[in-house]
């Protein structure tokens, strides 16, 4: 027979072993939801979509950032950033398997320095569509972790874009610049001269 502080130190290894198991489990859940990942993650039902305020501005730095939702509280998010002067797409990031708290808290990352507003979800697919397009065209490379980022677009179709987008110099490279003329340009112009 087992003395009473054997049976203890027994029914506290026991408590200690249930503990491991039960925190362990709750690590593969994660693991699983996370892992379960991108192509999982991309057919869940978009919660919103957001852009920089001044995405409709010529040669801007624009963010944006698409979540999406499952019913059981798990969320996904990724993030763009998009140079439409020159450089395209610039940097993405995303995260899977995520509370809505940490898609807010990537949202006010994101919108430090501007203001971001709700969109259709296919504008977020246009911009970065054309933005990767324009990256390639122009030799520039995919950031990193591009693939998985673009990969939680899904099945947006950025064709269903209400918005367009315009990258490069804003003005039409083959029309010739007017020349401004000072008041004594344009008497002189008057004039015929």
């Amino acid at each position: 027979m087992a003395s009473s502080h054997e049976r203890r130190a027994q029914a506290k290894a026991d408590k200690h072993k249930k503990k491991r198991a039960v925190a362990q489990q709750a690590r593969k859940e994660r693991t699983r939801r996370t892992h379960a990942g991108i192509g999982t993650a991309a057919s869940w039902p978009v919660r919103d979509a957001w852009l920089s305020d001044s995405w409709h501005e010529p040669e801007a730095r624009i963010q944006a950032v698409i979540a999406r939702g499952h019913a059981d509280g798990t969320w996904a998010w990724a993030a763009f950033e998009v140079d439409t002067a020159d450089a395209g797409l610039v940097a993405c990031a995303h995260q899977v398997g995520v509370s809505e708290g940490h898609v807010q808290q990537a949202l006010v990352e994101r919108s430090e320095n501007e203001a971001m507003v709700s969109v259709e979800p296919a504008a977020v697919a246009r911009l970065v569509h054309d933005a990767v397009a324009w990256s390639r065209t122009h030799k520039h490379r995919d950031p990193d972790g591009f693939a998985d980022a673009y990969a939680l677009l899904g099945d947006l179709d950025p064709d269903d874009s209400p918005y367009d987008f315009t990258f490069g110099d804003a003005r039409d490279e083959d029309t010739e610049e007017i020349p401004r003329l000072g008041l004594i340009g344009r008497i002189g112009k008057l004039f015929g001269r």
